[in-house]
């Protein structure tokens, strides 16, 4: 790729898509659940299966409120924040993780 930024962004997207059990395109989450759904679902086939999660779930205020000013929120599940030091990613239900492909992995 002509870009070191968008390949590495392409291998960190892969590596995340594989870890989730991603084997093909669509495939569909929710809340970071693999569900049945197909590209032919309809709205209320969505619906149906989303309207009683929103339901029952109640907003809850972040347990972080504020970042200090070098560092980034990640919301990464319900009710779960942390703050992503420089060089981690904010990961769906995984949280603040360090990708830094050119040093090893290793956050510096």
């Amino acid at each position: 790729m002509a870009s070191d930024d968008i390949n590495d962004e392409t291998r960190i997207s892969w590596k995340y898509a594989c870890s989730r059990g991603v084997v093909g395109t669509p495939t569909f989450f929710i809340n970071g659940v693999v569900t049945s759904a197909n590209s032919a679902w309809s709205l209320d086939d969505w619906k149906s299966v989303i309207d009683p999660i929103l339901a029952s779930n109640e907003k809850v205020s972040s347990q972080i409120k504020d970042c200090p000013p070098s560092q980034k929120e990640c919301d990464y599940a319900p009710h779960k924040t942390q703050c992503c030091l420089a060089g981690e990613r904010c990961i769906p239900n995984v949280g603040c993780r360090c990708f830094n492909l050119k040093n090893g992995n290793k956050c510096a």
